[in-house]
């Protein structure tokens, strides 16, 4: 596995050139959370190490490489919670940041939604099912994922049981999984890969990825046409930029043999002009005459017997 950084366009070239020098090599994902410090410090992010000053969040992204037997060609984005209200902890700016971030990935038609709420929380007022219904209002690509149910507040468990089967007044289209992640004693007391899929079991992990894997291979099937298209469409845009720069001038005599070719319709047209010739060369640029104003024909403006001749 390796990771790198790709910077945001908004930042400063010199910053750009530093963390795209970011480049590590992780033998198993227990070196993860080591790797997303030395980046956040990078980013310039706040409370990461020893900084306590800047954003709570940066545009930029870590990307984890993982190669492997798998057939798979997959990109998985681990995005930011949004943030209702600005508080000490995260200002204005980091709202609109993290919003702006979320929807760059959840507008683009070819993103497979995993909508992440908690079962302790009000899941129609969540803001990503508001942005999952303004961006797939079809729910062809949404599935809901409810976490925490751990945490269930006493009394609610039969409305989250509804809203796990689809049935609350929240709905989505290929509806919702109950998921139970680490707690933060667990996270403490740092359990390993294994012991935590052992406890994802439990909640019948399995079922989400089989679910998941099948969404995708129809998902794709649904959308490589298009992508086919868009790939035709950039293969044009661009033989037709390289067609626009005209031919390949790799020496100097090929650049001056452009620069006689270009040169050579501007001196026939001034001598045309200079000795009254418009009928042998480009009649409709001569054709332009409008009055005694038009200098176009030089030699019929200078026999003109009203102008006024000044030599400055």
């Amino acid at each position: 596995m390796q990771a790198e950084i790709i910077p945001h366009r908004s930042r400063p070239e010199a910053s750009i050139a530093v963390l795209k020098g970011f480049l590590r090599t992780l033998e198993t994902f227990e070196e993860l959370p080591k790797i997303i410090a030395e980046a956040a410090i990078l980013m310039g992010v706040r409370d990461s190490g020893s900084r306590i000053e800047g954003p709570a969040f940066a545009s930029d992204i870590l990307r984890i490489n993982v190669l492997g037997m798998t057939g798979l060609h997959l990109s998985v984005v681990d995005l930011p919670g949004l943030i209702s209200v600005p508080s000490e902890e995260q200002t204005e700016d980091d709202l609109e940041t993290v919003h702006a971030l979320v929807d760059t990935y959840v507008r683009n038609t070819r993103t497979i939604i995993l909508a992440v709420v908690q079962a302790n929380n009000d899941i129609a007022n969540q803001g990503i099912i508001q942005k999952s219904r303004k961006y797939d209002p079809l729910g062809q690509r949404t599935v809901g994922i409810i976490t925490k149910p751990d945490l269930i507040n006493k009394g609610t468990e039969a409305r989250i049981a509804r809203l796990a089967r689809n049935q609350d007044t929240t709905r989505l289209k290929l509806g919702f999984f109950i998921l139970k992640n680490p707690t933060p004693a667990d996270l403490l007391a740092k359990i390993t890969l294994r012991q935590r899929e052992e406890g994802e079991r439990a909640v019948d992990i399995a079922n989400l990825r089989h679910f998941l894997q099948q969404l995708l291979d129809r998902h794709v099937a649904k959308e490589l046409p298009n992508v086919k298209k868009e790939i035709k469409k950039l293969v044009e845009k661009v033989e037709k930029q390289l067609d626009d720069l005209g031919e390949e001038r790799p020496t100097a005599g090929h650049l001056r043999t452009y620069l006689s070719r270009l040169a050579m319709p501007f001196h026939i047209l001034a001598s045309a002009a200079l000795h009254g010739n418009y009928d042998i060369t480009d009649m409709d640029f001569f054709s332009r005459t409008e009055g005694p104003e038009d200098h176009i024909r030089a030699r019929a403006f200078l026999h003109m017997p009203t102008h006024d001749l000044r030599i400055i």
